[in-house]
């Protein structure tokens, strides 16, 4: 009876197989429909709306630069990923619809290619189905489809799955089949061209290997993942070979990315048991979802907790390994989610020790186990209908918390008040809040923030960078420079490499009208990073120094230059109008009047507001 009940189930499948993925593919796509309603956020406008090298196709070469970093603000080389920036850009502008656009289609191949890779491996168009229908709308991909440039982890996953799958096929009767296998490889080289996230793809093959292959194969197929590997250790070498300089830490701070087997890097990584708990968390329960996590490491002896996190982890995995005597599968689940997190677990130093995007490949593991422990309620003729129900209800939920966590992308202000009430002792996501409302002109809760931020970490430095900020907005400047010089005295270190710190320094300078200091420091950023592309703005604010200081062909060396970053920027069209008008070169007033009228047809600044040196860009 059981097994004619498993047939019965199997046809239904078999023959409805297409609407099934049609079914899943609309609730993926409406499951993000509502963020086409948001815009650029986060690191959006830095990478894409601030960026002029994207915006050029004649730039496309810089892919291959080794200034690629510096250009394209970048922490890797992920050069596939950017080139797709460049055609969303060419193709869209900044209408923020194409991007979106861009984003679900990602995710909605994503799930399709899951349900056949799940299908192929395991046979069973069940256990596909329902994987691929939770991955669709879990709301723990709403970080990774909600920022644009966070498709690296969609990316990623794209060619990552893709070059599983196609291993699969190479290997399959024990016959290494050389198209797919060399096409497997290509697509892996891809998945790491659009992020190094997809590091783990050889440990995950070697995974399948060991629980799915019989032992008289497993040598032949080892010797097969061995390029795998090669390529890791390659694009280790070339990532490792990228390094920015400036990095804002405090002076009791715990730098993320610091060096490999130091002092530092191992108190991180003791650190890591209480993170991949919450991603354990979040995957089964995804509600508080959050962008800035708290996580201010104070000290080198490990705590009661972490500790305790660790001893959870191990009974887990040696769990997980007793199961697969009875359950492969669910083994196989538990391990591929572990496995493929390892990129993001300070193994290989990293800058940050959380987000919930790094979920987006591992989230695998997680769907196919619930799809498991579902399936055997649906080949239960007695558990067939708390089965269904159960798949009804984690659909009905998962698909209304993405929806609703759609809607807290909608500004940064919504998306950090939440994190701020959900965990109210991360002091970046209340430094982040109060440069928010800084630029909102918000001064009161900006400030609030900021003295929230200093009671709980009054030994740190970026409260006192924030304060400072806070004054160089605000003013008075007086203040602001009083605050800058109190940065640079107590924490030194973490300044005179900064060129954060000499940018705010120089324009709290140039508000108190001390232009000649103001240039100083301006300089001393494009000292520290030459080729940044948000050096635009750096130029700008020089020239404006100049302008002030009555240097005419300084100012209009300094607005061209910023032009020859960003030749889109209406900003420095505008002033340098402004400084042929004052000088009375009237032909070159004409030329730059009408680029920037081109680039802005309301465009008027120049007659409506004389003497002004910056406008705001549409």
């Amino acid at each position: 009876m059981k097994e004619q009940n498993n047939t019965i189930i199997s046809n239904w499948w078999e023959k409805n197989e297409k609407i099934i993925l049609i079914i899943i593919g609309i609730l993926a796509f409406f499951s993000f429909i509502n963020t086409f309603q948001n815009p650029f956020v986060w690191d959006d406008p830095g990478r894409i709306v601030e960026n002029g090298y994207i915006k050029r196709l004649d730039n496309l070469s810089l892919l291959f630069s080794s200034k690629y970093l510096s250009y394209f603000r970048e922490t890797t080389y992920r050069p596939l990923y950017t080139l797709t920036l460049f055609l969303n850009y060419h193709f869209f502008k900044l209408n923020v619809y194409g991007w979106r656009i861009f984003n679900i289609f990602v995710h909605i191949l994503n799930t399709i290619l899951i349900y056949f890779l799940i299908r192929y491996i395991f046979k069973n168009r069940t256990i596909s189905s329902i994987t691929a229908l939770i991955f669709a709308i879990h709301p723990i991909h709403t970080e990774a489809v909600n920022v644009v440039v966070y498709r690296t982890e969609l990316l990623a996953c794209l060619f990552f799955l893709g070059s599983f799958f196609l291993y699969l096929k190479s290997i399959r009767n024990i016959k290494i089949k050389k198209g797919f296998y060399l096409l497997s490889i290509f697509m892996f080289i891809l998945a790491l061209c659009s992020k190094e996230m997809a590091a783990s793809l050889p440990l995950i093959i070697v995974l399948y290997i060991y629980f799915f292959s019989q032992q008289k194969e497993r040598k032949k197929l080892l010797v097969s993942v061995l390029p795998f590997f090669l390529i890791v250790l390659i694009w280790i070498v070339i990532a490792r070979g990228f390094e920015l300089p400036g990095k804002f830490v405090g002076k009791h701070e715990l730098y993320y990315g610091s060096p490999f087997g130091s002092k530092l890097h191992l108190r991180v990584l003791s650190y890591m048991g209480p993170s991949i708990l919450r991603y354990i968390w979040v995957s089964f329960l995804p509600l508080n979802l959050v962008l800035i996590y708290p996580h201010q490491i104070i000290g080198y002896i490990p705590a009661p907790m972490e500790f305790f996190s660790v001893l959870i982890l191990v009974a887990i995995l040696i769990f997980a390994l007793k199961m697969k005597k009875f359950s492969k599968e669910t083994s196989f689940s538990i391990f591929y989610f572990f496995i493929s997190l390892l990129p993001v677990s300070q193994i290989i130093p990293l800058s940050v020790i959380y987000g919930e995007r790094w979920l987006y490949i591992p989230s695998l593991g997680f769907c196919l186990l619930v799809a498991f422990l579902l399936k055997r309620l649906f080949f239960d003729k007695n558990l067939k209908k708390i089965g269904t129900l159960l798949l009804v209800s984690i659909t009905c939920f998962y698909f209304f918390v993405t929806f609703a966590r759609n809607r807290d992308w909608k500004d940064e202000v919504t998306l950090l008040e939440k994190n701020v009430n959900i965990y109210p002792q991360s002091m970046d996501a209340r430094l982040q809040l109060a440069e928010n409302y800084i630029r909102k002109k918000d001064y009161e809760k900006a400030l609030y923030h900021i003295a929230a931020a200093y009671k709980m970490y009054p030994n740190l430095s970026k409260p006192y960078f924030s304060l400072a900020k806070y004054y160089a907005e605000k003013g008075p400047y007086n203040e602001a420079i009083k605050t800058f010089s109190n940065l640079l005295r107590d924490f030194p270190d973490e300044c005179k490499n900064n060129a954060d710190f000499y940018y705010y320094f120089g324009m709290a300078y140039a508000k108190g009208k001390l232009y000649d200091e103001a240039i100083s420091h301006y300089k001393k950023v494009l000292a520290l990073r030459p080729l940044r592309p948000y050096n635009r703005t750096i130029y700008n604010s020089l020239g404006n120094a100049y302008f002030h200081k009555n240097e005419f062909s300084k100012a209009t060396e300094s607005y061209k230059d910023s032009l020859n970053i960003d030749p889109d920027w209406i900003v420095p069209y505008h002033n340098l109008t402004i400084v042929y008008k004052r000088t009375g070169k009237l032909k070159e007033f004409a030329r730059y009047f009408t680029k920037a009228v081109s680039l802005d047809s309301t465009y008027k600044g120049v007659l409506r507001e004389p003497g002004t040196l910056q406008i705001k860009q549409k």
